[in-house]
C-alpha cells in the first residue's frame, strides 16, 4: 500500500493434461487371402507433444502390430471380416480408440491339374484319371463331374475317375 506494507499470497496453478491424443484416421481395405494387406502407419499426437502409445486388438492371423515402427502389417491366411480397434493413450492415461475393417476374401479360382482326353473301347477300362486341385486360401478344393459315359463314375473321397465305359 501507500504506506510501503506488503502481503504475500501464496497460490498454485494446476495444469492438467485431459485432452485425449488425435489419430489420424486409418481406412477400411479389403484383400485377397494370403496376400498382403496394405501397411497401416498408426501416426497418434498429443497436445503435450508427448509420446502415444497404441494397442491393436482383432487382427487377422498373418497380420501383426510393431510397436516400435507403429505398422500394422502382413499376409491374412483365413477369410473373414476383420473388426480392428487401435487404442491410442498419451503419458496422462488419456485414450482415443478408432475402429477399422480389413476384409479377406476368398475370389480366386482353384487352380486343377489338366487332365488329358482319353481313347478306349467300349467295354475296356479307362486310365484312371485323379483330380489335382490347389485353392489360395489353403482349402480343400471339392469337384463336380458330369458327362461321364455310362460304366464310368467319379469318387468325391479318393477325386478320381475311373470305370469301363459301356456304351
Amino acid at each position: 500500500d501507500e504506506s510501503g506494507n506488503t502481503t504475500e499470497t501464496t497460490f498454485t496453478i494446476t495444469v492438467e493434461d485431459t485432452l485425449p491424443p488425435t489419430v489420424d484416421p486409418i481406412e477400411d481395405q479389403t484383400t485377397e487371402v494370403n496376400t498382403p494387406i496394405k501397411d497401416v502407419t498408426l501416426n497418434g499426437k498429443d497436445n503435450s507433444g508427448k509420446p502415444v502409445t497404441h494397442e491393436v486388438s482383432g487382427l487377422p492371423e498373418g497380420v501383426t502390430y510393431d510397436p516400435e515402427t507403429n505398422t500394422i502389417s502382413g499376409t491374412p491366411t483365413t477369410v473373414g471380416s476383420y473388426d480392428v480397434t487401435v487404442v491410442s493413450t498419451d503419458e496422462s492415461g488419456n485414450t482415443t480408440e478408432t475402429t477399422f475393417t480389413i476384409t479377406v476374401e476368398d475370389t480366386t479360382a482353384p487352380d486343377v491339374d489338366p487332365v488329358e482326353d482319353q481313347t478306349t473301347e467300349v467295354n475296356t477300362p479307362i486310365k484312371d484319371v485323379t483330380l489335382n486341385g490347389k485353392d489360395n486360401s489353403g482349402k480343400p478344393v471339392t469337384h463336380e463331374v458330369s458327362g461321364l459315359p455310362e460304366g464310368v463314375t467319379y469318387n468325391p473321397e479318393t477325386n478320381t475317375i475311373s470305370g469301363t465305359p459301356t456304351t
